[in-house]
C-alpha cells in the first residue's frame, strides 16, 4: 500500500502552498499545485527568497528616510509610534534565537 504525503510546516515558495513529504522519496517536497523540491532545493529557494526580500526591506527604509528628509524640515513629519528601528531590533532578536527550535506553534 503506497504511503500517503505528509503535511509539513514549510510553504512552497513558487505558491506559497503547503508542502507536503513525500514518504516515498524521503527529502522530497511537493505541493497542491505539483512544484517538487529536494530538501537543498528547498533550502536554496528559501534562502533567495530571504535575501530579496531583506533587500526589499533595506530600500524601503532607504525610502523612508529620504522621505523623512524632506518633510521634517517643513514640520510635516510626526514619527511613528512603531519606529523601524524597533522592528529591525525585533527582527535581530527573532533572528538570534536558536534555530533549530521549531517555530512557535508548530
Amino acid at each position: 500500500m503506497p504511503l500517503l504525503p505528509v503535511p509539513v510546516p514549510l510553504s512552497c515558495p513558487e505558491c506559497g502552498g503547503r508542502l507536503q513529504l513525500i514518504p516515498s522519496s524521503p527529502e522530497s517536497y511537493h505541493c497542491a499545485l505539483a512544484h517538487e523540491y529536494s530538501a537543498h532545493e528547498l533550502d536554496a529557494a528559501l534562502q533567495q527568497q530571504i535575501h530579496l526580500s531583506l533587500q526589499h526591506v533595506i530600500r524601503q527604509l532607504q525610502e523612508q528616510q529620504t522621505l523623512i528628509a524632506r518633510r521634517q524640515p517643513l514640520g510635516l513629519y510626526t514619527p511613528p509610534v512603531d519606529s523601524p528601528l524597533q522592528l529591525a531590533q525585533q527582527i535581530l532578536a527573532t533572528l538570534s534565537r536558536d534555530v533549530t527550535a521549531p517555530p512557535d506553534g508548530l
